[in-house]
């Protein structure tokens, strides 16, 4: 075991050296816009290049999805896995990002992190302190290298969406023992599971991953899930304060006949949807919600369209010409909005839209295609809630 390594943090390293984690090609991940995270918050940032840190990077899917797009962004990478940072640092020299570094690092200790003047910007920690022993303290630690400014993105396993993968876990440990190492685990479990996968969705699932997410999902020597109470529990104990959800329309309750005002809304959600994993900012306290635009503010306030949604323009081939017969915008959640009316001239408008503007500046936009100043107005607000756009630090 490596020198002041606990020995849970040892075998989950074990484990990740043999597996590196997660297959696959660079994604972006929910709210990886870091600009647009420190829009949100009221305290601001310092004029100076934004530094984010990606606290158990794994393979670094997401953190060079997240490099690829914001090249002004200081990006760190970090984890416990020398395999699994060989694999990020090949894919960060074939992309040539110059903006990333990567190095290994315990994140029960942080020995070795080097913390930019005045701490990290944005953090994010995405299906790493639930492995460790003990959450709460690595969550505290990573608060603690978190700007004053600064948000931190944090996602962790939720109990209830989760029962489907334990109930392959019961069966595996009742055929491969845990204690035995984990290839053999592996050797043994998967025939057991393909033979089973024609009795529960659960195991037809199992059957269909690669060994990589099977290792992930049902053999992990170390993890805690969370029921809503317990998450809550979690950032307190860290010194944190929850800013929001990453997708708040996931948690929006439908109106529901007669609910007292004291009714807890995301508890409703999770009994509802039993969410696989729980996603949400975080934030210091004294640190918190941005004031709201106002008909006053938002003229002046910057605006940015969102590097995490994509603009789909549906096209038909007739005869004698091409038709355009809508535009879509994809949100960072997978939502899909179909773009009409005002809302249409200004996805045309924004999808073309290179760098920052005002409220004023897409206004009067508008109004040259013809759009009055309110329907304009309406468009900005309605471009702001879908993700469209984004609200940029003052």
């Amino acid at each position: 075991m490596p020198s002041g390594m606990d020995t849970t943090t040892a075998e989950v390293r074990a484990l990740y050296e043999r597996f590196p984690y997660p297959a696959g090609a660079p994604e972006l991940r929910l709210s990886c816009d870091a600009e647009a995270l420190l829009g949100e918050v009221a305290l601001s940032a310092p004029r100076r290049p934004l530094e984010v840190l990606d606290a158990g990077c794994g393979r670094g899917l997401g953190l060079v999805g997240a490099a690829a797009i914001q090249p002004d962004v200081r990006f760190t990478g970090v984890d416990l896995s020398r395999a699994s940072l060989a694999d990020a640092q090949a894919s960060v020299k074939r992309m040539e990002l110059a903006n990333v570094r990567l190095a290994a690092v315990d994140l029960t200790t942080l020995e070795g992190l080097e913390v930019p003047p005045g701490g990290f910007d944005v953090i994010h920690s995405s299906g790493v302190v639930h492995h460790m022993a003990d959450p709460a303290a690595g969550l505290r630690r990573l608060g603690g290298v978190l700007a004053p400014h600064g948000v931190l993105v944090l996602m962790v396993y939720a109990r209830a969406g989760r029962e489907r993968y334990a109930k392959v876990t019961q069966v595996i440990d009742a055929i491969a023992p845990r204690g035995e190492p984990v290839a053999e685990r592996l050797a043994q479990a998967r025939p057991v599971v393909t033979a089973l996968a024609a009795t529960h969705e659960a195991f037809a699932e199992a059957a269909r991953v690669d060994d990589v997410e099977f290792v992930d999902r049902y053999l992990h020597v170390q993890e805690v899930s969370y029921d809503l109470e317990g998450l809550r529990q979690l950032v307190r104990e860290a010194g944190l304060e929850v800013l929001r959800w990453c997708d708040p329309d996931y948690w929006t309750t439908p109106p529901l006949p007669n609910l007292p005002q004291t009714v807890d809304s995301d508890a409703v959600v999770a009994a509802v949807k039993a969410p696989r994993v729980f996603e949400l900012l975080l934030v210091h306290p004294g640190n918190g919600p941005r004031a709201p635009l106002t008909a006053e503010s938002v003229a002046q306030s910057r605006f940015r369209v969102s590097t995490e949604g994509t603009f789909e323009l549906v096209t038909r081939c007739t005869p004698n010409d091409v038709r355009q017969e809508a535009l879509r915008f994809r949100a960072a959640s997978g939502r899909v909005h179909t773009l009409t009316g005002v809302l249409a001239v200004a996805g045309l408008c924004l999808r073309e839209q290179r760098g920052a503007f005002t409220g004023a500046e897409f206004r009067d936009a508008l109004v040259g295609f013809g759009t009055t100043g309110a329907d304009a107005g309406m468009a900005l607000a309605e471009c702001f809630r879908i993700g469209m756009i984004v609200r940029l630090p003052d």
